[in-house]
């Protein structure tokens, strides 16, 4: 690793500053959201429902502002303020609901492994390519632009519920507590998986030591502090499943192009306890109003949607290369862990021998999906070979670890010992994984954790006041880590983006800049975010990029060299062997 992992300095932050405020305000909204839920879950008020109710609140608020080109900071807060006061009025400032069972001492293993799972990548700028490419460029033209009609980023059309939430984090608390988005699926997951073991007779330990165990695998822990989607999708996809509720198909239709095909399979499937056909149908209203907004833009697309079409996509899917690839398939899975490889093969033996009929059927469609859908197996670079695209069996994978949680008998009492080895060499494999960078490892984590276990034992107790114990416990630990995240930015994508071990120059440059527009060639447009959060950032092609700044009114180019090579329609700011910055 590179001088941004290794600088001791980051360990020694100042503990308030206007940075840590917004980053309080992240994790304030956050708790806010979890306040609100019981105003939108109905009667079913258990902790998966409110988690789930949560998510989707996170969504429609800033659709619904954004849609008004209303979606400021301020406007958020009054938004979340008015349900607020809706929750108060419908069940009080304390939802003393008899029905839900209290809080149990399991949930303090989930909420600590979580932790322990979210804490390293947490304390570090985003760095993962589809986060800094598209999802992060999404949420934050829209929050620059105050709505939801632009045009400029790469995936502007894509349904985009997790980025939706994502960008009311972002206009909040700022880019440094933006991937904190992924917590959400997580905890929903986890709570789901726990109401399955104990809807079936199984002791609660069961389901959230199997859901610790599936968190803490490479290719889920990699999207808890994320604003990838996939774990998104597995979750709300399982919560629409079991629960039938609502809120979850109309998330799981705004998820991917093709997540309108899993909330209809969910929708589909009869259930004793599911919702009433219109109000099924009205889920897929959010689906229906953001395709409105992509025909309405068309048009006039900065970036039009063709020129983002990957040649040949249909065949880069792995249905496409069977039967020759079923060994590729197999090799990436053992190498994704022990516990990925078993609930893979768990998913695919419940297709044929699970007691529920919708397990069946949607294990079924969910596996088809992940065998048809583009880059499965390629594009650019081997997707399948080196695991980049197992994330796409999530929901695949969540439905086996689910199968586990209805298992009855003797097996269940091997199975939680063996789901909580599981988790704990899981978990240490995610640190193992940032143990160079300095921050993820400082001191002061074991404070933060301590705190968070009591906490966790705190909601395990009646008569606590657990909301505010756990939401100031929340808020203080986003603070901190929001301040890691934020403090050196520059350095880490300099390190990501060197050459030949020289680090990126132009990013330090780049941040001192006070240019309003930039235009990003053959980088992500998330890393001028990430340096400048006020940044209007357009992605571009070497061959386009001066059309493209001309027609948008950017003050500068941020390039890679070989992008900037082909740039002569400006002066050169700055240029090392990695990096340039040009004025058109």
């Amino acid at each position: 690793m590179g001088g941004a992992e290794n600088d001791a300095s980051l360990l020694h932050l100042p503990p308030f500053s206007a940075a840590s405020i917004q980053d309080l305000a992240g994790g304030l909204w956050l708790a806010g959201l979890w306040f609100c839920a019981p105003a939108i879950c109905g009667n079913d008020r258990s902790a998966v429902a409110r988690a789930a109710s949560a998510g989707a609140l996170g969504i429609g608020l800033p659709l619904a502002l954004g849609l008004c080109d209303v979606l400021y900071a301020p406007a958020l807060w009054i938004a979340l303020s008015a349900v607020a006061a809706w929750r108060i009025r419908r069940v009080g400032w304390t939802d003393r609901d008899a029905s839900a069972p209290g809080p149990s001492w399991d949930l303090a293993v989930l909420v600590c492994a979580l932790v322990a799972i979210a804490w390293p990548a947490a304390v570090r700028p985003l760095m993962d390519g589809d986060s800094l490419g598209y999802h992060l460029p999404n949420a934050a033209s829209w929050v620059v632009h105050h709505g939801v009609w632009t045009t400029g980023t790469r995936y502007w059309w894509y349904p985009s519920g997790s980025e939706l939430f994502a960008s009311a984090l972002f206009a909040v608390g700022g880019p440094a507590v933006a991937g904190l988005s992924g917590l959400l699926p997580a905890l929903v997951l986890g709570l789901r998986l726990r109401a399955i073991a104990v809807a079936n007779g199984n002791p609660a330990l069961l389901g959230t030591s199997i859901a610790c165990a599936l968190l803490a695998t490479s290719v889920a822990s990699a999207q808890v502090v994320s604003l990838q989607n996939d774990l998104w999708l597995a979750a709300f996809f399982l919560e629409a499943l079991a629960a039938s509720r609502p809120a979850a198909l109309a998330v799981v239709a705004l998820l991917k192009p093709y997540g309108w095909v899993l909330a209809a399979i969910a929708a589909s499937i009869p259930r004793a306890r599911a919702a009433a056909p219109a109000l099924r149908l009205l889920a897929f209203a959010p689906l229906g109003i953001w395709a409105l907004r992509d025909l309405a833009l068309l048009a006039g697309a900065i970036v039009p949607p063709a020129s983002t079409w990957y040649p040949g996509s249909a065949g880069t899917s792995i249905a496409a290369h069977l039967p020759g690839c079923v060994g590729v398939l197999v090799a990436a899975a053992w190498t994704a862990g022990p516990v990925w490889a078993a609930l893979m093969l768990v998913a695919t033996a419940s297709i044929a021998f699970a007691r529920e009929g919708w397990l069946r059927w949607a294990a079924f469609a969910s596996l088809a999906l992940f065998l048809i859908v583009p880059f499965g197996y390629t594009n650019d670079v081997p997707q399948l070979a080196n695991g980049q695209s197992l994330r796409y069996a999530l929901p695949f994978v969540a439905l086996g670890a689910s199968a586990l949680c209805m298992l009855r008998g003797r097996l269940v009492v091997a199975l939680i010992p063996a789901a909580i080895v599981a988790s704990v060499v899981g978990i240490a494999g995610v640190w193992s994984v940032y143990w160079s960078d300095a921050a993820s490892h400082d001191v002061r984590i074991a404070v933060i954790v301590a705190a968070l276990v009591g906490t966790a034992l705190a909601l395990a107790r009646r008569g606590t006041p657990r909301f505010a114990i756990g939401a100031a416990a929340f808020c203080l630990a986003t603070a901190w880590a929001g301040g890691l995240a934020g403090a050196r930015p520059a350095a880490y994508l300099a390190d990501r983006y060197g050459a030949a071990g020289v680090p990126a120059g132009a990013f330090d440059a780049f941040a001192a800049t006070t240019f309003g527009r930039v235009v990003v060639v053959r980088l992500p447009a998330g890393a001028a975010t990430l340096l400048r959060p006020g940044v209007d950032a357009y992605d571009a092609e070497p061959g386009e990029a001066c059309a493209r700044a001309r027609a948008t009114g950017s003050g500068l180019l941020l390039a890679l060299p070989a992008g900037a090579a082909g740039l002569s329609c400006g002066r050169v700011l700055f240029e090392d062997r990695s990096s340039a910055i040009v004025a058109p």
